[in-house]
């Protein structure tokens, strides 16, 4: 009920359809929840992607206990940074890194292997988990005997390649197979990897 569409209806395909996919391949079973308390009776892992609408006291309030109890909340936002009250709650806060100018960008700043860059949205607070340059986009916060964990460049695990729309590719895409995509796909699954590797360790 938070979530941009993940995953498609029918014949239409969901924006997150091939991470939604790919966590099978890490050997997990994933659900599609229409309600956040029947996302709660799921599994031990809840994961909101790009909120459509900020949380109200009503709504944090069960997602902090469900935390507290040993869980996991993944909570994957753009650049708009919706879910800034949820962060928080959970003793983060996100902020905007500009992009420099042109002629003061060089290649120490550009990173190759994902195509994310080091301005944009970051985060402020919790333990950094991955930093592109000094733009935190990966970090966690133990809360009770669980843990919230924010990603703060959602695109990346968007369909598509090179940013049309997103850089994930499509379930049925070869990494091995990408060559010319100016960044490396396999990274991107390796990255979507280590953010459930996070989710589901032990705090």
């Amino acid at each position: 009920e938070h979530s941009s569409e993940i995953i498609g209806l029918g014949d239409k395909l969901g924006d997150y359809e091939t991470f939604f996919t790919w966590t099978q391949r890490m050997g997990l079973t994933p659900s599609f929840e229409n309600t956040l308390n029947d996302a709660f009776e799921k599994g031990r892992v809840l994961v909101i992607i790009n909120p459509n609408k900020n949380f109200s006291n009503e709504e944090i309030e069960p997602i902090l206990n469900y935390v507290k109890a040993g869980n996991s909340l993944l909570l994957l936002v753009d650049a708009k940074g919706t879910g800034s009250k949820l962060m928080q709650s959970f003793g983060l806060d996100s902020y905007i890194i500009d992009q420099p100018s042109k002629d003061k960008i060089n290649d120490s700043q550009e990173n190759h292997e994902l195509p994310i860059d080091p301005w944009g949205l970051a985060i402020k607070g919790g333990k950094r988990l991955v930093s592109i340059g000094d733009r935190v986009i990966f970090a966690e916060k133990t809360y009770g005997m669980g843990k919230f964990l924010l990603f703060t460049d959602s695109n990346v695990f968007k369909n598509g390649f090179a940013g049309d729309p997103g850089y994930i590719g499509y379930s049925n895409s070869d990494p091995k197979k990408m060559n010319d995509l100016g960044y490396n796909l396999t990274s991107v699954y390796n990255l979507e990897y280590k953010v459930f590797d996070e989710a589901l360790s032990s705090n």
